[in-house]
């Protein structure tokens, strides 16, 4: 069932998380070793913690995990090295799966792949250590410098706003001294005053004289 499921699928996400070591589970390099045997997408999607706020490092994430990454030699693309489920250090937490992930991972050495890039790798069994899928990191720099240019965007209209704020904040504390004599007699025969205590009952007149100026 594991192979049809995974022929049935668009894409395989390969997520490198960083407070979680999921690559020694043996599950997870058998549902690799899958993707890599029977997805029709030739690539692997990277994704990791730091989706999309942060642009991706490639020298950062192969030195940090040098057994499971590796640029390729070509291209420098980012490529995820396949490892064997039940070796290399490969993690069982249920004993049971044992006998499970040896009898899959003997059915995925030697099947006929339905993936381009193990097909094009020219490899007549699947070889652990030496099998390499290309990641697809393009789109997650793609989303980053949209996530950028949208927190850009943000910060220049919040900006604006303020500017805009303080603008009209301003006009509307501007001192009573500034309009004409015939609006302070105008305000006066309304009882609002003459003192600098006008401004606190004028603002609605004061902003009419400045839309009529």
């Amino acid at each position: 069932k594991l192979p049809a499921f995974i022929s049935a699928t668009t894409e395989v996400i390969m997520y490198n998380s960083s407070t979680v070591n999921y690559e020694p589970r043996a599950w997870t390099r058998a549902e690799r070793a899958l993707g890599f045997t029977f997805a029709a997408s030739p690539l692997f999607v990277y994704m990791d913690d730091k989706y999309p706020d942060e642009h991706l490092d490639l020298d950062r994430i192969v030195s940090s995990n040098p057994s499971c990454f590796a640029k390729d030699p070509d291209s420098g693309a980012l490529t995820l090295i396949m490892r064997d489920p039940c070796g290399d250090g490969a993690c069982v937490t249920d004993p049971r799966d044992k006998a499970l992930l040896v009898e899959l991972t003997s059915i995925l050495k030697k099947a006929v792949p339905l993936n381009p890039q193990r097909i094009a790798s020219g490899m007549k069994e699947l070889d652990f250590g030496r099998a390499r899928i290309l990641l697809d990191t393009e789109h997650y720099a793609i989303d980053c410098e949209a996530t950028m240019t949208r927190l850009c965007s943000q910060r220049t209209t919040l900006t604006s706003v303020g500017r805009t704020t303080t603008t009209h904040s301003s006009e509307i504390d501007a001192p009573e001294e500034v309009l004409p004599e015939s609006i302070r007699t105008q305000e006066t025969a309304f009882g609002w005053g003459h003192h600098r205590g006008i401004e606190i009952h004028s603002t609605e007149m004061k902003l009419r004289i400045k839309m009529s100026l």
